[in-house]
């Protein structure tokens, strides 16, 4: 777990304080090689942020994407989530290549920069398509 206490606050507030409080950072601190998938923990969730959530979304291929827009960057963010219990599950078989308090790196499988933005951009195609 990420230190979440269910009966203090509601399951979505984790998640929104790392966005308010880190997305800048977050966004600034991705590999566009995908050497590495950069896991931030909020709550009883592991969210992805763009390359990282590009290859996340590949290993979880169930998983949905989430568009986040946000006031300190005028594009559109793509966010992956995955639960503690399937990172502990998939971290029996893997191993992070960094691990501490709210903040998991597994080694990336490399990603093409091409298929990456056609990704990003078939995602952000289907949320704006939604009435």
């Amino acid at each position: 777990m990420n230190g979440y206490n269910s009966g203090t606050e509601p399951c979505w507030m984790p998640l929104m304080e790392l966005i308010e409080t880190c997305l800048f950072d977050i966004i600034h601190t991705e590999d566009t090689t995908g050497r590495f998938i950069r896991l931030y923990g909020a709550g009883d969730y592991w969210h992805a942020f763009e390359e990282s959530a590009y290859q996340l979304s590949q290993l979880f291929v169930t998983h949905d994407v989430t568009v986040l827009r946000h006031k300190v960057y005028p594009f559109p963010v793509l966010m992956v989530s995955i639960s503690d219990d399937e990172l502990q599950a998939y971290g029996k078989n893997h191993i992070f290549r960094k691990k501490v308090s709210g903040y998991r790196e597994l080694v990336g499988i490399g990603i093409s920069m091409k298929r990456y933005k056609e990704w990003h951009k078939k995602e952000v195609m289907k949320f704006s398509s939604l009435p």
